[in-house]
């Protein structure tokens, strides 16, 4: 098929992983797969190391910017593309920050001019949110991510706690 329509993600989520503390193994491992795709095509988008958030570390744990941060400083193919998980806690992106304009330049300059793919992005369940206030944070984080130059957004939690006691995904 057409395979300019195809996506792969290599990692997920790595600042919740093993690979958080193991970055350049993660790097030789994705390397490996980058290289035996692009032996297949040439067309396909490659996304490499989604973290799960971009705050700066929290108490005891690294947090999702120091292994973006760490993970963008080595060296990528220049058509590999970045991926983040960038969701809502309560309608605020990023704690750590005091707005998200000043979260959004930060993650400019750790991005060292790569691309990027905002693989999953929601808020967390349980928030109480309406349907109508889900809807214009939908709207609202489209229009943000389209302007800060994302090569896609994929929602990936779009329902608020859809059954009795679930404090899941929706």
């Amino acid at each position: 098929g057409d395979t300019s329509k195809l996506w792969i993600e290599i990692g997920n989520e790595l600042d919740g992983s093993y690979w958080k503390n193991h970055l350049d193994a993660f790097h030789r491992t994705a390397m490996t797969c980058y290289e035996r795709i692009r032996s297949i095509t040439t067309q396909a988008k490659v996304i490499t190391g989604s973290t799960m958030n971009f705050n700066r570390e929290i108490c005891w744990k690294r947090g999702g910017y120091e292994v973006l941060d760490e993970l963008c400083r080595l060296s990528w193919p220049r058509d590999s593309i970045q991926g983040v998980h960038p969701y809502r806690g309560g309608g605020r992106y990023w704690p750590s920050f005091d707005s998200d304009a000043d979260a959004l330049d930060e993650l400019g300059d750790v991005l060292r001019g790569r691309a990027i793919a905002i693989t999953e992005m929601g808020w967390a369940s349980g928030t109480g949110h309406s349907d109508g206030a889900i809807a214009q944070m939908a709207r609202e984080e489209i229009a943000m991510w389209w302007e800060f130059g994302a090569e896609c957004f994929v929602f990936y939690q779009i329902a608020d706690a859809p059954t009795p006691g679930n404090i899941g995904e929706g």
